[in-house]
């Protein structure tokens, strides 16, 4: 237990930032994945230098490393096409780090990869279909669950203050992904990094939701942006630069 809580906390120090800011003194050092209050709203800020304004009233805006906006998305625009969460690889029940870990979620159930080529495409990539046996216990404080499924795979939730992790690993005892989910203001801010780098980062909050992916094989980025019901209304292939795809 003690070399789980000792791997899990050295995760922490390799995943991208999920803060809201420093409250020190001077402007702190930013990472992609930080999220930072502005007069126009939240800035979240990305990878190769882009950054994303979201606004409490009107269009996000996507600049490019230079400072030039790349796009202007409305979330108030009508869709009917699978879910951004769906889009991103997140297919979880919105009760899922609160309810039951019945082991029937397929994180990539669904995915569309950026260029032809399926997001973490590696072994047991997601949970495996039959339920697993569930034990609950608490060390130091910390409430954690794991499951143990029938093919020898495994889920380790830990309940941190203020975000939650699960850790799942494949039959080989080997880690397939981590996932992190906190609340940062009025946005919940979902991080799952996979065992070959690639990783997905999920904002959302009433008005809408934001995600990005980054899949390793091709060193590519999607971005993808959906309305208030969850419905895609635009989605962005980025390597050098930006480019909208056709829904």
């Amino acid at each position: 237990m003690k070399k789980l809580f000792l791997f899990s906390a050295m995760t922490l120090l390799v995943l991208p930032h999920l803060t809201a800011g420093a409250k020190e003194k001077g402007p702190a050092p930013v990472a992609p994945g930080d999220l930072r209050a502005s007069g126009q709203g939240t800035l979240i800020f990305l990878d190769e230098g882009r950054r994303l304004t979201w606004p409490a009233q009107g269009p996000l805006l996507l600049q490019d490393a230079k400072g030039q906006v790349v796009a202007q998305v409305d979330l108030r625009t009508k869709a009917s096409r699978q879910s951004g969460a769906e889009a991103m690889g997140l297919t979880v029940e919105e009760t899922d780090l609160g309810g039951s870990l019945s082991g029937k979620k397929k994180y990539l159930s669904g995915k569309k990869a950026p260029t032809g080529r399926r997001l973490g495409a590696l072994p047991d990539a997601g949970l495996p279909a039959e339920a697993g046996t569930t034990t609950q216990s608490t060390v130091m404080g910390i409430p954690i669950t794991t499951v143990a499924y029938p093919n020898g795979a495994s889920l380790w939730r830990f309940e941190w203050p203020g975000f939650i992790e699960e850790i799942f690993f494949d039959k080989k005892k080997s880690m397939v992904h981590n996932r992190q989910t906190r609340k940062l203001g009025g946005i919940t801010v979902t991080l799952q990094q996979y065992a070959d780098g690639s990783f997905l980062r999920h904002y959302q909050q009433a008005g809408g939701e934001f995600g990005v992916t980054f899949d390793a094989n091709d060193r590519s980025y999607r971005l993808v942006f959906a309305n208030a019901a969850g419905e895609t209304v635009s989605e962005w292939n980025c390597e050098e630069t930006c480019a909208q795809e056709n829904l």
